[in-house]
């Protein structure tokens, strides 16, 4: 049926009737989907219009000054017109579609929707469960659509903007995500209602529903497995005064729920830090198990959920500073945040205060602060290990992706020889050299950074069983760091927060700006380098 929409959107604009709920709703300005059909963009493509049965719907309200209110909006709308035998005669079709009761509502929904189908409507908006459980039934009698309104809003934006509705691998692993223009909303339900802890079914698909009917301020994502079964969402919604809150954020039970939610998260802070102020997590069935999760990049509990400051880019502490206390008084769920970061960068010596740095910057992520000296390595690593840890340009290259537990993960392990490692301890910044692969499409460039948390040295029995679930190394392959002796040394590289860069940097490049900054080195093992440098890098 929405296939439908589309055929009759690549000419003049789509009629499209509303019923009375939806009318009513617009009228009354409710808190429904239908409010996405003020949409100025969407009016440039839908032409809303009414049924002369509308008028008597109107009348039949008892409140005379709503009544007065009611027609006068009415007539912002065009009019359906046909003649009573074709209404009559479509009218005995849909009689013989949909069971109804004998009442004077079920009587005026038939006539309302008779009305728009004589009249030439090729959709017919409306918010009753009980006729769009008959739409089947309808199109198949009248080539009518019978759609809801967020489905409409949808459907038109997925026309117009068909770029953001492409269905992609999440994380360059075989799950994949899309924003959806035609959604299965009783399989969601039954999927990711929060039932057992009281949420209603109607109450989930709501917030849904409001999403999808304003997809220019909010958005979506359903992720699916493999096999094409949904295992989560997230849902979102942008404010005015520079906020978004994560609406809905739901999972599969098993052991990807936590990860997959984390993931979608994180994702999602990447993608609106340069357009956010802070972002907040207001479901109130979110699992528990995320706010811990979630700590870690700077997400705190409030009243309403979970918040997060967001000041992005690389910047100087002064500059920090002088955006925090810009924000004072901007918004409240983040205001204790803002005084207590205020706080830490001016309450200590700026000689002794690296590490309550270090932890704000933290707190902060994605910022980075330019002029907190941290040690910063480029470490060069195979092609075959970057996909799965990091690189999620390499791992959508590649056939089978990446693995989903290691790039679900913010959190990885990398194994290496403790020889020629030039001191590299943490904390430390990393920019990742992948190696030249002629194979290999990307590879022979510097393609991503991160945090480095952790350096352990121990044999390799032992550092594989402390990180082995963060790794993409087998016990084989780290006994081959260490020579086929499990008595010899391997040292592991805990890191975090990674991110590919926007334009990979080729060797070529690398080679010249290390010459320029007397840096010798062939990125066959860790090269330290200048602060500087790894900031010049990180921005190209």
């Amino acid at each position: 049926m929405l296939t439908s929409i589309a055929n009759e959107k690549c000419g003049p604009k789509l009629a499209a009737v509303v019923d009375a709920n939806v009318f009513f709703d617009l009228v009354d300005g409710a808190d429904s989907d239908s409010t996405g059909l003020n949409l100025g963009w969407l009016r440039d493509e839908v032409d809303l219009q009414i049924c002369p049965e509308m008028f008597n719907e109107i009348s039949r309200d008892v409140d005379k000054s709503r009544r007065e209110q009611r027609r006068i909006f009415a007539k912002k709308f065009g009019e359906v017109s046909a003649s009573n035998d074709d209404v009559q005669r479509v009218r005995a079709l849909l009689v013989s579609a949909i069971p109804t009761r004998e009442t004077v509502r079920d009587r005026s929904d038939i006539l309302h929707l008779a009305q728009a189908v004589a009249g030439g409507a090729k959709a017919f908006v409306t918010r009753d469960d009980h006729l769009f459980n008959y739409a089947d039934e309808v199109y198949e009698k009248t080539l009518v659509s019978v759609v809801r309104p967020a489905d409409i809003v949808t459907r038109i934006d997925a026309l117009l903007r068909e770029q953001f509705y492409q269905r992609d691998r999440l994380a360059g692993t075989s799950l994949t995500a899309a924003r959806e223009n035609v959604i299965d909303e009783d399989l969601l339900a039954s999927l990711f209602q929060a039932d057992k802890q009281g949420e209603r079914k109607n109450a989930f698909l709501t917030r849904l529903r409001k999403l999808r009917a304003d997809p220019q301020n909010a958005g979506y994502l359903v992720v699916h497995d493999p096999d094409r079964n949904p295992i989560g969402i997230l849902g979102y919604q942008r404010s005015a005064v520079g906020n978004t809150a994560v609406t809905t954020l739901r999972a599969k039970a098993g052991p990807l729920a936590i990860s997959l939610m984390r993931y979608l998260v994180i994702s999602l802070l990447i993608e609106v830090e340069n357009t956010s102020a802070s972002m907040t997590i207001t479901d109130p069935y979110a699992a528990s198990d995320v706010a811990e999760q979630l700590a870690g990049f700077g997400f705190v509990k409030t009243a309403s959920g979970l918040a997060k400051l967001l000041v992005s880019g690389t910047l100087t502490l002064a500059d920090v500073l002088d955006s925090l206390k810009s924000r004072l008084g901007t918004h409240a769920e983040v205001d204790d945040l803002i005084s207590g970061s205020i706080r830490l960068i001016t309450g200590f010596d700026i000689e002794n205060k690296t590490e309550p740095l270090l932890t704000l910057e933290r707190a902060l992520w994605p910022l980075e602060i330019r002029d907190l000296e941290v040690p910063a390595y480029i470490i060069p690593i195979k092609p075959m290990y970057a996909q799965h840890l990091f690189d999620v340009g390499i791992a959508k290259a590649d056939l089978f992706g990446a693995n989903i537990d290691l790039a679900l993960n913010q959190e990885s392990v990398y194994y290496r020889s403790p020889k020629n490692s030039r001191g590299l301890a943490s904390p430390a910044r990393l920019l990742w050299y992948v190696s030249t692969n002629a194979r290999i499409p990307g590879s022979g460039h510097i393609r991503a950074h991160s945090k480095l948390d952790e350096v352990d040295i121990g044999t390799a029995k032992t550092i594989f069983r402390k990180f082995r679930r963060l790794g993409i190394f087998g016990y084989k392959e780290v006994l081959e760091i260490a020579a086929k002796d499990s008595t010899a040394q391997v040292m592991a590289m805990r890191f975090s927060c990674s991110r590919m860069l926007e334009r990979p940097i080729p060797w070529i490049e690398i080679k010249s700006m290390l010459h320029q900054h007397d840096v010798k080195s062939i990125l066959i093992s860790p090269t330290r380098i200048p602060t500087d440098l790894y900031f010049k890098l990180r921005g190209l």
